[in-house]
């Protein structure tokens, strides 16, 4: 079988999602569609996230705080326009961008002497699970501690936009930091840090933003990196997808309309021309193999 997977690429996220839904995983892969309308909470997320990105990419080149915060908010504001021009009546999505305006000028001041340099921001890396399939990953941060007790180190850095901030034992339940530090070190980087940037949108908090480590060893890392190994087998396989079923999952799923209506017999074609689009996703110029 893995003769005929050469050249396969599978990326951390269709890894995740096969793992939250083998159904979500059809959808968003093999049928390659999302969404025309996402989800608020990954609209939040995805400009909450481009944000991020042009600021740190403004940092990266050695512009001042300010500038950096004044790029950020460039693009908010232009989404903000273009959601006025086209969608007047979108209220949820100006309140979130209005909110993202205020959060990201507050997280600049939080922030505003970054212990770190920055090597790499948005980028994408790629590593090989195994003969055939190329793993790609796209992290958020990438840095180099210049002071501190961490000073000299490598870290990945991943931001979260989160209504309460996740504990330790809860962000330590999560695979994604030590599949990016075993891709890192794949690509010659001595690292072996990696950090969630949480930032909390909740209009009441007091307490807005939180660094949290996730402390890992090799030997979790080298589990965890068994396990992609094996949900990209069980995806290249090709078996009928199995629904999860579960209240909780289901309830925020950007497919669980046509994945009821499939369940219960119903043609999905019109509902798909109205309410999805084809995915896209590009992968940036990963390097690595």
């Amino acid at each position: 079988m893995i003769s005929n997977l050469i050249n396969d690429t599978i990326s951390n996220s269709e890894i995740t999602t096969y793992n939250t839904c083998q159904q979500q995983h059809r959808y968003a892969y093999d049928l390659n569609i999302q969404p025309k309308e996402p989800p608020l909470y990954f609209y939040r997320g995805e400009w909450g996230h481009a944000a991020l990105e042009v600021y740190y990419k403004e940092m990266q080149l050695g512009s001042p705080v300010d500038v950096c915060l004044s790029t950020a908010t460039h693009i908010l504001s232009n989404e903000m326009l273009s959601v006025m021009a086209g969608e007047p009546e979108a209220f949820d999505k100006l309140e979130i961008l209005t909110d993202l305006i205020v959060l990201i000028k507050e997280y600049s001041d939080f922030y505003r002497k970054e212990p770190f340099k920055i090597l790499a921001v948005e980028k994408d890396f790629r590593t090989e699970l195994y003969t055939g399939i190329d793993y790609v990953m796209r992290l958020d941060l990438l840095v180099e501690f210049t002071e501190g007790d961490f000073r000299g180190d490598l870290a990945v850095i991943d931001h979260k936009f989160v209504h309460n901030f996740k504990n330790t034992d809860e962000l330590e339940l999560d695979g994604q930091l030590p599949k990016y530090i075993k891709t890192l070190q794949a690509n010659g980087y001595r690292i072996s840090k990696g950090f969630f940037n949480q930032i909390r949108h909740r209009k009441d908090a007091r307490e807005k933003f939180q660094r949290t480590r996730v402390r890992t060893n090799s030997i979790a890392i080298d589990n965890i990196w068994q396990e992609q190994e094996l949900t990209a087998l069980r995806i290249n396989m090709k078996t009928v997808p199995v629904r999860l079923m579960n209240p909780y999952t289901c309830k925020s799923c950007p497919y669980a309309a046509p994945c009821k209506a499939e369940l219960n017999g119903d043609n999905i074609d019109q509902m798909l021309k109205a309410n999805f689009k084809k995915r896209e996703h590009p992968f940036k110029q990963p390097e690595g193999i």
